[in-house]
């Protein structure tokens, strides 16, 4: 019974002469056989090889957007694991992601992929209900996509430098031009005056629990009125005759 090498052995077709290996089931060429030149050439190609995890590496000219997200869900799904080997929550987050990338624009090749193209994809994502936050944090994992075929050979320089520099951070959920603008800075305001309200019945809360001690502007409250009779009005104390303003006693 034969071994099974590891590494695709250096062969030599008779027909022509040239030196040959079988990678993924495709046959490459290095040239003359038993020549240094080709022989240099298939060890540089082997270590590349090896280095991409067994995987023949492609480049960005016959690559698509839909096999440069299969690649990186591979890499994802080894590479995002707990210590008991057990996926984490990142690794689904990219599958999530590069879902809408690779229905949206999975025949594209990645050499043709522009910020335009995120921008929809990012459009996507806010239709499938995706709040403001995950939509972001969504795009932020396609521009990882293309950051990680850069470092793989996959994917030109320019194209993840063009996705980098542009800004498409989702800054309103609802609406575009002046409608949404008013839309938003409705919510907006509500919000705002919505958590005030929040804190200010919490405050009323806490102030009515036994033994809390009330804010500075209660804690203290003006003597009764002074009537006088010979002038028939009522004078208040102004120097400021004031008592404690002490909680009621209360049984337990």
């Amino acid at each position: 019974m034969t071994k099974k090498t590891d590494v695709p052995p250096y062969k030599l077709r008779k027909s022509t002469g040239q030196a040959y290996a079988v990678f993924d089931g495709k046959r490459k060429y290095f040239g003359r056989y038993e020549l240094p030149e080709s022989r240099a050439k298939y060890d540089q190609f082997v270590a590349e090889w090896l280095a991409a995890g067994r995987r023949v590496r492609v480049t960005a000219s016959d690559l698509s957007i839909a096999e440069l997200c299969a690649a990186f869900k591979r890499h994802a799904e080894m590479f995002y694991r707990k210590p008991d080997g057990t996926p984490t929550g990142t690794a689904w987050n990219c599958r999530a992601a590069t879902g809408f990338l690779d229905r949206l624009y999975g025949t594209m090749d990645v050499a043709a992929f522009t910020p335009q193209a995120l921008k929809a994809v990012r459009q996507a994502m806010i239709r499938a209900d995706w709040c403001r936050k995950t939509a972001n944090q969504g795009v932020n994992l396609v521009r990882s996509v293309f950051r990680w075929g850069v470092a793989e050979g996959m994917v030109p320089v320019a194209v993840h430098t063009a996705l980098t520099t542009c800004d498409h951070r989702m800054d309103r959920c609802l609406g575009a031009g002046l409608v949404g603008d008013a839309t938003n800075a409705v919510l907006a305001a509500a919000g705002s005056n919505l958590r005030k309200l929040l804190r200010r019945l919490a405050a009323a809360l806490i102030r009515r629990l036994p033994g809390t001690m009330p804010p500075a502007h209660e804690r203290y409250r003006p003597t009764s009125p002074v009537v006088d009779k010979a002038k028939d009005a009522v004078v208040v104390d102004t120097a400021a005759r004031l008592s404690p303003n002490r909680p009621s006693p209360h049984r337990t």
